[in-house]
């Protein structure tokens, strides 16, 4: 990079390492708005498929007809406590 101005023809690092540390931080902060915008979207999504899920009604299930046609129930021992 060269610093073009009628006055000056020369090359200043410094002016240099100022332009590099600018252009740094302008990307720095557009991929960081990237991050943020692609967060927000990720975010809403969720929030609608919460949304829908609490929309929709639970139907308790019940166990299927035994064989003789009354309702069969399911015994189911707690595994956590060993009963």
């Amino acid at each position: 990079m060269t610093n073009y101005t009628r006055d000056n023809t020369e090359r200043n690092p410094d002016i240099e390492q100022m332009v590099f540390d600018i252009l740094h931080h302008a990307l720095k902060n557009a991929e960081r708005a990237v991050m943020i915008m692609k967060l927000k979207e990720k975010n809403n999504q969720v929030d609608e498929m919460m949304k829908a899920m609490k929309e929709v009604t639970v139907i308790e299930q019940v166990a299927p007809y035994s064989s003789d046609g009354k309702f069969s129930v399911c015994a189911t021992r707690d595994r956590t406590y060993g009963s």
